[in-house]
């Protein structure tokens, strides 16, 4: 998400720089609690350890 500035400024719309930190964070949470509907829906990531 934008920063306050990025969004009073205007030039840099909604794709921030923490938006792919938070998607990594939310893929290895998925990972982790929830490793066999990950396994069902992307056979080829392998399980977590």
């Amino acid at each position: 998400m934008a920063k306050r500035e990025q969004l009073l400024d205007g030039s840099e719309g909604l794709a921030g720089a923490a938006v792919p930190i938070f998607g990594e964070q939310m893929w290895n949470y998925y990972l982790r609690s929830y490793p066999d509907l990950v396994s069902a829906h992307y056979p080829e990531v392998p399980a977590p350890r």
